[in-house]
C-alpha cells in the first residue's frame, strides 16, 4: 500500500512539473500601470515562452478594439510594453492578450475614477462662437455708446439767438 501511495504521488509530482500542466500555466497575469487618458503600461507575466501574442485594447472587454499591438514574449514568459493610445471618452480600459491562434490568454481591465474628457478635433479652436461672457461685453459697450450719443444730444450747445437782431428791413 505505502509502495502504491509513494508511486501515485511521484507521478503527480512530475505530472505538476510538466509544462502546460499544474499551476505552470495556471498563473498568466497582466497588469494595467501609469494609466492615463493618453497611454499606459502593460506588464504581464506567467504567458507562454517566445509566444507570438496580440495585446488588444478596448474600452471594456466586450468593446471593439482600440489597438491592437503584436509582440513576442520573453523566453521566461514576461512582456512589458509602453502604449500611446487615446482613451477619450472611456470609463474603464481593458487590455487584452490573445494567443496565436486567436485564443484570449488573459484580460486585464482597469476603471477610471472620472471618464477621461473626449478627445477635440485636430486644428479645433478652444472655443468657437461667442460666449455669453463675450455677449455681456458687447452688450454693455453698446448701451455705453448708446448713452453717450443721447447724453451729446441733449447737452449740445445750440446757440444764443436773439430775436430781431439781425438787419433791420
Amino acid at each position: 500500500m505505502t509502495k502504491r501511495v509513494l508511486r501515485v504521488g511521484l507521478a503527480s509530482a512530475l505530472l505538476w512539473l510538466l509544462p502546460g500542466t499544474g499551476l505552470a500555466g495556471a498563473t498568466e497575469m497582466l497588469s494595467l500601470t501609469n494609466v492615463t487618458c493618453g497611454s499606459l503600461t502593460v506588464t504581464g507575466t506567467g504567458l507562454p515562452g517566445g509566444a507570438r501574442l496580440t495585446l488588444q485594447v478596448s474600452e471594456q472587454a466586450s468593446s471593439p478594439v482600440v489597438r491592437s499591438v503584436p509582440l513576442r514574449t520573453s523566453a521566461a514568459g514576461t512582456v512589458r510594453v509602453d502604449l500611446r493610445v487615446s482613451l477619450a471618452g472611456f470609463d474603464e480600459v481593458s487590455v487584452t492578450a490573445v494567443g496565436p491562434r486567436g485564443d484570449t490568454l488573459v484580460i486585464s481591465s482597469q476603471q477610471f475614477a472620472q471618464p477621461c474628457p473626449p478627445a477635440r478635433a485636430a486644428g479645433a479652436l478652444a472655443t468657437t462662437g461667442v460666449t455669453l461672457h463675450q455677449l455681456g461685453l458687447l452688450l454693455v459697450g453698446l448701451g455705453l455708446l448708446a448713452f453717450g450719443g443721447l447724453f451729446r444730444a441733449r447737452t449740445a450747445y445750440r446757440g444764443t439767438h436773439v430775436r430781431g437782431t439781425h438787419a433791420r428791413r
